[in-house]
């Protein structure tokens, strides 16, 4: 028994996009029927591109809560070197 090939998508990653903003205006049943592709077809791309949506907002929050903490890092050495420099400079550090 031979497995026929997998038809490769007539759609470019535009043009998905394109569609799927066009069932924001008008039903969804209507735009499958303008550009030929069935239901299922645009709620699995519209699944696909909300996945795509939440991984980057995770991603996004990681990366703000990291640069958070690295300025906090960054404060917190700036007044460690300012207090060090105003001790070596009033004398306070010559015992050392």
């Amino acid at each position: 028994m031979r497995v026929k090939p997998r038809k490769r998508s007539n759609f470019t990653n535009d043009e998905r996009q394109r569609i799927l903003a066009a069932g924001t205006n008008s039903t969804v049943r209507m735009v499958c029927k303008e550009y030929g592709i069935s239901l299922s077809t645009f709620y699995r791309w519209r699944a696909s591109v909300d996945a795509h949506k939440s991984e980057e907002g995770v991603r996004l929050n990681h990366l703000e809560s990291e640069n958070r903490r690295l300025k906090r890092q960054v404060a917190e050495l700036w007044l460690d070197y300012t207090s060090l420099r105003n001790a070596l400079i009033n004398g306070k550090g010559r015992e050392c």
